[in-house]
């Protein structure tokens, strides 16, 4: 069954705070070490400020970074500094609105824009028949995606 934008879009959606399946642009999304390596760069501060103390916020003047394996104290707690790659995406809320409230994380999802794809995988796309892909359609009239109009900036307080 193809999904029609009139169906799955609010017309007046709630923007107080956060929902599930809302977009949400320019959010920091961090990766995992490439695949195969398993090698997580540590940080560590420069004296006089601890691990815990950076941890805790404290920005020292430099770290050092430490190959998984060859650093000091790793992992002696549930916390880590590291060293990673992020990028600025468009995301989507998956964590239960119910759940946004009690949580301090929320889960995301990234949002594509459906025409990277092949014309025919855009159509089995549109029919739900791709089974790792969801598809968001764009309302009839309008150009751009119909949640750009309503795009929240990715920050929590």
């Amino acid at each position: 069954m193809t999904i029609d934008a009139a169906d799955w879009y609010d017309s007046d959606p709630d923007s107080t705070g956060f929902f599930q399946g809302d977009i949400l642009e320019g959010v920091p999304v961090v990766f995992m070490p490439p695949a195969g390596s398993g090698k997580w760069v540590l940080l560590r501060p420069s004296y006089p400020v601890t691990l815990e103390q950076a941890l805790a916020g404290n920005t020292p003047k430099s770290f050092r970074p430490y190959v998984a394996g060859t650093g000091p104290e790793e992992w002696k707690t549930p916390d880590e500094l590291v060293l990673a790659k992020a990028t600025r995406r468009t995301v989507m809320v998956i964590t239960q609105t119910c759940d946004l409230e009690r949580r301090n994380s929320v889960q995301v999802a990234p949002v594509y824009p459906a025409r990277s794809l092949s014309q025919s995988k855009q159509a089995s796309l549109e029919k739900n028949e791709v089974n790792y892909l969801f598809y968001l359609p764009t309302l009839r009239g309008h150009p751009k995606p119909a949640n750009e109009g309503h795009l929240k900036t990715g920050q929590r307080e």
